[in-house]
This record gives structure tokens, C-alpha cells and sequence, in this order.
């Protein structure tokens, strides 16, 4: 137990997305190559006994076939090597339960397919004793919405070959209330001087080598409030911070990422941005797609994208 918890505070949480193939010199929002944008959870945060769902957000480029997808977990996991591998295996749970502790660790493996299942099986008084710390003295994780894990999902075909991972937490307790995931219901396009929705009857182009202005649907009540305990005990109230990320396949957006922060950055800096297709020479095809990714900072995703066409001013 306590080789397993020492791994564990040597760990910190991680949460990025890896396999960014393509041009180096590219913006990190420009999609030029097999990527994966986001891995969306479904319940975000499963609590005892409860399976959430895995499913992610590809770019694959036209040309290139879909790739194989091959998920895993891990209960703690480290970032020091490109591969993220884990650093806890079935056998360091084994000692738990030769202490006495009835405890069967879910498979690593995850199996392969465009979604993945993973059930929060571990005992709530194993998760809540590897945060608290040896002795209860708070020198573990830091829980204050769940145990974290770490997924991982490889993807690959002919042309690439790319890992992404993404933290996960299981909730061991009702203390721990349940996350809704953040939505985003569409986005708007300046036509004209007016703003029309981007929907399937939407036809309008993206005009070359000139910022088009966009504005996301957001509203301020999709970044939700929830309760903090301290290791003292102590309950405050704090409130998710909202994320959008902003991907297009031709030249560049204003912001790669906009933000919102409750007293600090309003809802329209995170909704409004710009988007500069590139010129002919540069982006032959006459479409492009725009890929929007939505976060909170408790692992809540959603996204939205849409294929533009695309062309010079009139």
C-alpha cells in the first residue's frame, strides 16, 4: 500500500492531448494530419459502480483512411517518456488485496473500436484513503472532484500515428456531485454586417486571406458551481472555468484558445474570434472544415464543426 501510494504523489495530473504530427512550424490550432481533439466522457465523472463512456473527436485528413483505435487506463500515470506509460500495474493492486482489502482492478486494456467503456469498480474506501494520504495525513492526490485516472487512446493508420490521453475521475462519494457537461449549440458567421447561424442551410463561404468574424452560442450558465473540501474539512463553493479551443484546416483564428472566468473574462471573450482562411497558393481546396472544442475544469467536453466552402473576395 504505501509503495503504491509514494508512486502516487510523485505523479501530477496531466491533461494535454499528444499527437500533433504534421508541419512543426503550424499554428497548433491549424488540422493538417491525424489528430484527436478530445476524448469526451459519458457520465464525465462516474461514481461507485457506474460505467462511463469513451468517445473521441477525430480529424482525419481526406485523403488518409480512418484509423484504428486501441484504449487503455491507468490508474496513476506519468508523463516523462512520449509514450505515457503506466506506472501502476495489476500486480501493485494485488498488495492491497493481500492486505485484506477485497479489490479487483478493472483490465488496463480497454479493448479497440470507436468507443471504450471503463466502470468505476474500485472500492470508495480505497480511492478515498489513496487521496487522503499514509495515516490520513493528506499527503496523497488532490481529490476535490474524484480519484484521477488517466486514459489513453493510440490512433493509427498507413499515414500516422499519434497517443492522446486525457485525465478522468472517479467520484467516490456523494460529496462529490456529478458534472454536466458543458454544451455548445452552434455557432454564428458575420454576413453582411448580420450574424446568420451556421447550420445545414448555411451556404455562405469563408473569404480568403481576410478575418471573418464568428461568434459561439455559449451561455454564461454552462460553466456550473459546485462544492470544494480541504483536507481540513472545510467546504467552499467554486465555479468551472470554460475553455474553447479553436481548430480550423487552412490559416489561422484570431485566438487559438478564448476563455471564461467568472469576474475576469466575460462570456464574450470566450464566444467571439476570428478565422483567416489561407490564400489559393497556399490551400488549394475550395472547403475547409472549423472544429470547436469545448471544456470546463472539471472535464466536461463538447464540441461542434462544420465544413465550409471556401473563396476569394468577390
Amino acid at each position: 500500500m504505501k509503495r503504491l501510494l509514494s508512486r502516487a504523489v510523485l505523479v501530477s495530473a496531466l491533461l494535454w492531448l499528444a499527437g500533433c504530427a504534421g508541419d512543426p512550424m503550424a499554428p497548433f490550432g491549424r488540422l493538417t494530419s491525424l489528430r484527436v481533439l478530445a476524448i469526451q466522457s459519458d457520465p464525465v465523472s462516474p461514481g461507485p459502480d457506474e460505467t462511463t463512456t469513451l468517445t473521441p473527436l477525430l480529424f482525419v485528413p481526406e485523403d488518409q483512411e480512418q484509423p484504428e483505435l486501441e484504449w487503455s487506463w491507468c490508474p496513476f500515470a506519468g508523463p516523462e517518456s512520449e509514450g505515457y506509460p503506466c506506472m501502476v500495474g495489476e500486480e501493485d493492486f494485488a498488495e492491497l488485496g493481500a492486505e485484506g482489502i477485497d479489490l479487483e482492478l478493472p483490465p488496463l486494456d480497454l479493448g479497440t473500436g470507436p468507443t471504450a467503456t471503463l466502470t468505476n469498480g474500485l472500492p470508495p474506501m480505497v480511492l478515498a484513503a489513496l487521496c487522503a494520504g499514509p495515516n490520513g495525513e493528506a499527503a496523497g492526490l488532490a481529490c476535490p472532484t474524484g480519484f484521477p485516472v488517466q486514459i489513453r487512446l493510440h490512433a493509427h493508420n498507413d499515414d500516422d500515428d499519434v497517443v492522446a490521453v486525457r485525465d478522468l475521475y472517479l467520484r467516490f462519494d456523494d460529496s462529490q456531485p456529478p458534472n454536466s457537461p458543458p454544451e455548445l449549440p452552434g455557432v454564428e458567421m458575420k454576413v453582411g454586417g448580420d450574424w446568420v447561424p451556421v447550420d445545414d442551410a448555411f451556404d455562405e463561404p469563408v473569404r480568403r486571406d481576410k478575418p471573418n468574424e464568428f461568434r459561439a452560442l455559449v451561455t454564461e450558465d454552462q460553466a456550473e458551481s459546485y462544492p470544494v473540501t480541504d483536507a481540513t474539512g472545510a467546504t467552499t463553493t467554486e465555479r468551472e472555468r470554460l475553455i474553447l479551443s479553436w481548430f480550423v484546416e487552412t490559416g489561422w483564428t484570431k485566438s487559438g484558445h478564448t476563455t471564461f472566468i467568472e469576474g475576469v473574462a466575460p462570456i464574450e471573450i470566450l464566444n467571439d474570434n476570428e478565422w483567416s482562411p489561407g490564400r489559393e497558393e497556399d490551400y488549394e481546396r475550395d472547403t475547409a472544415e472549423m472544429v470547436l472544442v469545448l471544456r470546463d475544469s472539471r472535464e466536461g467536453v463538447a464540441w461542434w464543426r462544420h465544413t465550409f466552402d471556401v473563396a476569394e473576395e468577390p
